[in-house]
């Protein structure tokens, strides 16, 4: 399930970077098909950041709690990140003559905030919902239910 919700702001901004694009007859070639790999890495970069920084809170908060700390501490990190990133292509669009790269530049521009979009405010609440208000246990390899380790122990 987890996986699911953090991939959710990669698949918001890629259908509605696609619905743009069919809306304003931007045909699909190979200048624009790289912006999905560009996508995928700055939208993974916005989630690893917001989920570890939301599995830390979570340790000592419930998950609503963890999650208005999580946002009121990090989203301004998320946000600075996708402007950085936006900075670098913008001046593809406005600088370059050759249309193929102001394509990608402009949609870069499209991808970056729908993906700011989709991190912080699709994430959020499912992430919460996930959690259903449970706390984080710690993981160990010695618990009752691995089978493995109670024969090991009862071996002994």
């Amino acid at each position: 399930l987890g996986a699911l919700i953090m991939n959710a702001p990669t698949w918001f901004a890629t259908v509605s970077l696609a619905l743009i694009m069919v809306y304003c007859q931007v045909a699909l070639d190979l200048a624009n098909a790289v912006i999905s790999a560009f996508s995928i890495n700055a939208t993974s970069d916005f989630s690893f950041h917001l989920l570890n920084a939301f599995l830390d809170s979570l340790k000592e908060k419930n998950g609503r709690e963890a999650m208005s700390e999580t946002l009121y501490h990090h989203s301004r990190t998320i946000v600075e990140d996708a402007f950085l990133n936006n900075r670098v292509f913008l001046p593809l669009y406005f600088f370059s003559s050759f249309i193929p790269i102001q394509r990608i530049g402009i949609m870069m521009l499209l991808m970056l905030s729908l993906c700011l979009i989709g991190i912080l405010i699709l994430v959020p609440p499912l992430l919460v919902l996930a959690v259903k208000e449970r706390r984080i246990k710690e993981i160990s390899l010695e618990a009752e239910a691995c089978p493995v380790w109670r024969r090991a122990r009862l071996s002994q």
